[in-house]
């Protein structure tokens, strides 16, 4: 209805074109979408407030990505490789001989993509070394010789005292 304005309302859909490395917060403007003149003058301009959806690989600071790694504590001793997820797939990332929980390797220039193609900011991965459950008796076994090689005072686990229920039965 153009109640005598002739104009009327009526819903369209537009693409917009996202430049990479776009943040939060940022406005893009689309010249000639906007609101039509009343005046018989051109359409002004249609502004898009930018919003993100989180990826739960990542998390974003500016132009870095930061993730968190779980490595096993043989890995982390010993060193290894382990495939790691970027924004383009994934890469092979070297974990190096004694690495601690808290450690963070730097990928330069595997994060987000800076606006107007001026590189891309670094992946920083934190890695979290995971300490086993439950082991078999072998691998405590093992475990308990490599602790006497390096001089850890290890305790075994004790055993469980019977309790009344135990003790009923008998």
């Amino acid at each position: 209805i153009c109640y005598g304005h002739g104009v009327q309302s009526k819903p369209i859909e537009i693409s917009v074109e996202i430049p990479a490395g776009i943040d939060a917060g940022h406005r893009l403007r689309v010249a000639g979408e906007g609101e039509p003149s009343l005046e018989g003058g051109p359409r002004g301009d249609l502004y898009c407030d930018v919003q993100l959806v989180e990826d739960d690989r990542f998390d974003r600071q500016g132009d870095d990505l930061h993730s968190v790694l779980a490595i096993s504590f043989p890995e982390a001793a010993l060193g290894s490789t382990r495939q790691v997820a970027t924004l383009d797939g994934t890469i092979e990332l070297t974990i190096p001989q004694g690495s601690e929980t808290g450690d963070v390797l730097r990928r330069r220039g595997d994060g987000m993509p800076r606006l107007k193609n001026q590189g891309r900011g670094d992946l920083l991965v934190t890695l979290r070394v995971e300490t086993p459950k439950n082991l078999t008796d072998e691998q405590r076994e093992l475990l308990s010789q490599l602790a006497k090689t390096l001089g850890a005072e290890v305790s075994s686990p004790k055993k469980r005292k019977s309790g009344f229920f135990t003790r009923s039965k008998k």
